[in-house]
């Protein structure tokens, strides 16, 4: 008798146990979710970028890799979505045709508006094609890929949705201020706010007081030519309507895709408040070819 006792004292131990072991572990748990939100609020958050408004320099395109330069590195082509089984070349929307890429054939075809060949486009738009770089004419065309790099882009076998992926430092603006040339994370302006798109990143142009123009597909601050960063220096930018001597407003700042050309940015939209900052862009962990801190 003195035996029942004893196994429902032992019973009741076990379950205690089992609780303080289940609570310890929820609290664990509790801890280590308080600290991933810690980290993601305050410290570091991993972004993809969404668009090719920073290509090269950051990819959100359907891109296929292949060196047209014969340079020994890698250049980029990009393409818009895939029709049937071809891939048109990135070329702007008001274009009143398309030049499809069949990777399976390896061969070309035009589709459009106007009944015309291929050799008739090469003569007729011959001054719209530029190597690699979009660029952009008083017509307002462009093409990612000029016409005299088809026979190298016969050898792409398939075209890849290509996102960079990013780590964001958060805190890196608590203790310095915002320089031109930052590639940033921020919130989407309110009057273009889209659910889909919260954040946009891209380079800063130019800080508050500064006085920002695009002339001859260049940067200018404050009357001379930007020296402070190699992109921002090199980089060819194009003007929606104009831009002459745009100064801008006080605790904003004025922002630029890489992409001039095919970057929705404030040439649209205009300054960004301070405020909207959510971090600067520190690495980039995908993909491979292009892991390493973003400059």
């Amino acid at each position: 008798m003195s035996a029942r006792p004893s196994r429902k004292k032992k019973k009741k131990t076990e379950q205690r146990s089992f609780l303080i072991k289940l609570r310890e572990n929820i609290d664990a748990l509790v801890f280590a979710l308080f600290i991933a939100m810690f980290f993601r609020t305050f410290v570091v958050e991993l972004y993809q970028v969404p668009t090719g408004s920073m290509t090269p320099t950051l990819m959100g395109d359907f891109a296929a890799r292949i060196d047209l330069t014969q340079s020994g590195e890698d250049d980029i082509v990009l393409f818009e979505h895939q029709v049937g089984e071809g891939w048109p070349l990135k070329m702007v929307a008001s274009a009143p045709f398309a030049v499809l890429y069949h990777p399976r054939t390896r061969s070309f075809s035009v589709q459009g508006e106007m009944d015309v060949s291929l050799e008739q486009i090469k003569e007729q738009y011959a001054e719209i094609f530029h190597p690699v770089i979009i660029q952009e004419d008083e017509a307002n065309w462009e093409l990612e890929s000029p016409f005299d790099y088809l026979d190298e882009i016969r050898q792409i076998d398939e075209v890849n949705r290509e996102y960079s992926r990013l780590v964001i430092n958060k805190f890196y603006y608590w203790f310095r201020e915002p320089q031109i040339g930052d590639v940033i994370m921020f919130k989407t302006p309110a009057d273009i706010y889209d659910s889909s798109k919260p954040k946009y990143i891209k380079r800063i142009a130019a800080l508050d007081a500064h006085t920002l123009s695009i002339q001859n597909d260049r940067l200018y601050l404050d009357g001379e030519r930007i020296e402070e960063h190699p992109i921002l220096y090199n980089n060819e930018y194009f003007t929606i309507n104009r831009l002459d001597d745009h100064t801008v407003q006080p605790d904003h700042f004025y922002a630029l895709g890489d992409n001039s050309s095919s970057s929705f940015d404030s040439r649209f939209w205009g300054d960004i408040p301070r405020e909207n900052i959510g971090g600067k862009a520190l690495f980039c962990f995908w993909p491979l070819q292009n892991i390493g801190f973003i400059r």
